[in-house]
């Protein structure tokens, strides 16, 4: 049996393990309900280093930095698209922005690890709508 074919499932406190590690690595959080978020990302990588569940990956983790920074790669999103997630628009647009000019000082906004640069982009168009 192969890594691939053995990990059909994770189980609870396997998923709350790993989560805690990432987040403790990366700051990646994960909320629940995503386990087939963490299986799909981390099959290959499991295949790849034959390890049959995520706990031996975790395990694996504490003995190999090169392990630990795969699986962050594999768990971060590297995407980038123009207006990515409506619904924070919506509140700059609705909330945010309206507030802001009412102060009357320039508007600062830092957008970490946005990739080519359409998430800033959109919020400034955003903000000028």
């Amino acid at each position: 049996m192969t890594a691939n074919d053995s990990l059909k499932s994770l189980s609870a406190a396997e998923y709350s393990e790993f989560c805690e590690r990432l987040e403790s690595t990366s700051g990646i959080q994960l909320s629940a309900g995503k386990e087939y978020l963490v299986l799909s990302r981390l099959r290959k990588l499991l295949a790849q280093r034959n390890l049959p569940t995520v706990a031996e990956l975790i395990y694996s983790m504490d003995r190999d930095s090169q392990l630990e920074r795969q699986v962050i790669d594999a768990m971060t999103t590297n995407e980038t698209l123009w207006f990515r997630d409506t619904h924070p628009f919506q509140i700059l647009r609705d909330r945010i922005f309206p507030e802001l000019a009412q102060q009357n000082t320039p508007i600062r906004i830092w957008s970490a690890a946005c990739s080519t640069g359409q998430e800033p982009y959109s919020i400034k168009m955003e903000e000028l709508e």
